[in-house]
């Protein structure tokens, strides 16, 4: 199924939504059987191995699918129905074909494989939303992996006897599918800086006090940024890929490499070759990781600038100011028609870096005295 450019922030947010209410049905009715001494943790992982199978056994009487995006392709297929029409000679045996097809088949895949990576992460903007991406998964795993033992601690130095985890895990999910809901209405989608630092401040909330129930709505508060953030990423590098086919291959591939930075981040945390922080300082560690990422998604958006939609060519900071006052009721008295203005993604392979200090353009690069008539000759400086 195609989509436009346009509704991926809705599809990706549906998406989300559909996952997540999953898994409010999970929390629920875990938070459910252990309040009503039900059930102990340990029949907890039955019910989960047992819809694992089921979930196995019902995929397993899916419909195959005929072709696929890199293997088994249709065009493939239909390039070797057509060799088979053609009467040969000297006909290889049924071996030789199936193994001069297999090899074929993989080299075809993985041709088209390096050329979707290159294509997609030569655009800045795919980079630094794929990183986006990747970064606060693996964050957002590490606080999921190790907050029930930070629950723990803190109710082994409380008198509440009612444990609410599993409630709030439920709760985490709903008010994180709102999240992802509000990442597809927001009109102009800004870089989400101050949503990221805002999840180190709830961590922090969450964990230095060391009340429980503080923590609790920190960690939903936390939930609810990182599905608005994930959903946001989503939607951004999306809408960047010019490939429809491509789009599970690169967020693939994102997942994968933020599942190998919290690998690498509980490494670096908890090892006894490492730094083997206690729990606590732990989720600092993590704070820390919110803030430098932060800093880091408002830097790699400085990458952005205006340029010209049409001659794709980067504008000079005298050449805004210029246009804009071109654009100001008092500039539309001289009727000069210039190309819209958008923000581009720095691209080195379509257009040239720029910055405020750059040296003026060569002679052949800049444009020459506009005239219209009724008005005087202007010229356009870069100095």
């Amino acid at each position: 199924m195609q989509v436009d450019p346009e509704k991926y922030p809705k599809v990706s947010s549906f998406t989300r939504m559909a996952s997540l209410s999953g898994r409010f049905l999970s929390g629920v009715s875990a938070q459910v059987l252990i309040s009503l001494d039900v059930m102990n943790y340990r029949d907890l992982n039955y019910i989960t191995l047992t819809a694992q199978i089921l979930a196995t056994v019902w995929a397993l009487w899916l419909p195959s699918v005929k072709y696929g995006i890199y293997f088994h392709r249709k065009t493939s297929l239909t390039d070797s129905v057509q060799t088979e029409t053609n009467l040969q000679i000297n006909r290889p045996t049924h071996d030789q074909e199936s193994k001069k097809g297999f090899k074929k088949n993989f080299l075809d895949a993985s041709t088209l494989i390096i050329h979707h990576s290159y294509v997609a992460y030569r655009k800045s903007k795919v980079i630094i939303w794929s990183l986006l991406y990747a970064s606060v998964l693996a964050l957002y795993m590490q606080v999921q992996t190790y907050v029930q033992l930070l629950w723990k601690e803190m109710q082994s130095d409380s008198d509440s006897t009612m444990i609410y985890n599993g409630a709030v895990e439920a709760a985490t999910t709903l008010f994180g599918a709102g999240g992802a809901y509000i990442a597809s209405m927001w009109g102009p989608n800004p870089v989400p800086v101050f949503v990221t630092g805002l999840q180190g401040g709830l961590l922090f909330m969450a964990t230095y006090p060391g009340n429980i129930y503080l923590s609790y709505v920190g960690y939903i508060l936390v939930g609810v940024m990182f599905h608005y953030t994930i959903t946001l990423a989503s939607a951004q590098v999306a809408g960047q890929l010019s490939d429809d086919g491509c789009f599970g291959l690169i967020f693939g591939i994102n997942t994968l490499i933020g599942t190998g930075l919290q690998s690498l981040l509980t490494f670096v945390l908890i090892s006894e070759n490492a730094l083997e922080l206690p729990i606590v300082s732990q989720i600092y560690a993590i704070i820390i990781q919110s803030a430098k990422i932060s800093a880091g998604t408002y830097y790699g958006s400085k990458d952005t600038a205006l340029c010209d939609r049409q001659t794709g060519r980067w504008l000079n900071e005298w050449t805004v100011r210029e246009r804009r006052l071109r654009n100001s009721p008092v500039g539309t008295l001289w009727k000069l028609r210039y190309a819209p203005l958008t923000l581009c993604a720095h691209n080195e392979s379509e257009t040239r870096p720029f910055h405020s200090g750059m040296v003026s353009p060569p002679k052949s690069e800049r444009e020459t005295d506009i005239k219209v008539k009724g008005t005087r000759p202007f010229h356009r400086s870069y100095s």
